[in-house]
């Protein structure tokens, strides 16, 4: 009995012995790594909700947009008190004018997150940006609106944005997406003849932006709407003026306002990259 409990003894010091020496020095699913419980750690649960804020970014656009403003007058007639009983009918008439903004600002506010690695250095991101800003343009007309919209985009990442790492200095994003919109302001063909209008909708996108980090990172960027953003057209009534009596029939302007796709330049700047990792291996 004695000789039975000591082999058994033997036994399981040996098979203790080969457990420790495979968790220690083998290579397969015993072994702890400690890198790869760091990244797991980094990239899901706290450590990812703690890393989100070094993927948010601020960024001043200036657009470079033109704009089409249109007013139609029809049904002008009427008779004058000087010729009683004669109608003087007018021709309708048109007043075009094509503006180009200037002097007009927008300010956004955004993040991102990512998808799926792409690559070495990439990676696929839903951003999610809030925006707002101010419109305006003159030349004979004039055109002030302001400007609020939420773009929602699917973009490729690559460099230190991607990877959240200081070591890969050179950023480039390229993406397109819905942009959630809303305008309202003025707009007027003169002095005499300005009209309040406002729009909602949605309208797709398309940016590609260029950057480097450099103590933090900061962008270069444009973007472009894919399709012209049309105004509701608005029917006002103008009254007779002088010269004219009560029985004189009063005349219409139609104004039609239509945003045509253009390019706003845009510098963009992820004031919490200075806490990025410095680590050429962390990535």
């Amino acid at each position: 009995m004695l000789k039975i409990l000591k082999s058994l003894l033997l036994i399981v010091l040996s098979l203790t012995f080969c457990t420790k020496s495979h968790a220690q020095f083998g290579h397969g699913s015993w072994r702890r790594n400690p890198y790869s419980e760091y990244m797991n750690a980094k990239e899901h649960g706290w450590g990812a909700l703690m890393r989100a804020y070094q993927r948010m970014y601020i960024g001043f656009s200036y657009p470079v947009i033109p704009v089409d403003l249109r007013s139609d007058f029809v049904g002008v007639k009427g008779f004058s008190n000087e010729h009683p009983g004669h109608y003087y009918p007018l021709p309708d008439t048109s007043i075009e004018r094509k503006l180009v903004t200037a002097k007009s600002w927008v300010f956004s506010f955004g993040t991102y997150f990512g998808l799926a690695k792409a690559g070495k250095d990439g990676e696929l991101a839903l951003n999610l940006e809030v925006t707002g800003g101010y419109l305006f343009a003159k030349n004979d007309g004039n055109l002030g609106l302001e400007y609020v919209a939420m773009p929602l985009s699917l973009e490729y990442k690559s460099g230190g944005e991607a990877r959240l790492n200081k070591t890969k200095k050179l950023l480039f994003t390229i993406g397109a997406g819905a942009n959630f919109y809303s305008y309202q302001g003025y707009m007027s063909v003169s002095d005499q003849l300005e009209e309040d209008n406002e729009v909602l909708g949605i309208v797709p996108f398309a940016k590609i932006e260029l950057g480097y980090f450099l103590g933090v990172a900061f962008k270069f960027g444009a973007n472009v709407n894919l399709m012209p953003i049309h105004f509701p057209t608005l029917r006002n009534e103008i009254t007779p003026g002088p010269g004219y009596n009560s029985n004189t029939l009063s005349s219409s302007v139609l104004v039609n306002t239509t945003i045509k796709p253009g390019v706003t330049i845009s510098l963009v700047v992820l004031p919490f990259s200075w806490d990025w990792s410095d680590d050429k291996w962390d990535f």
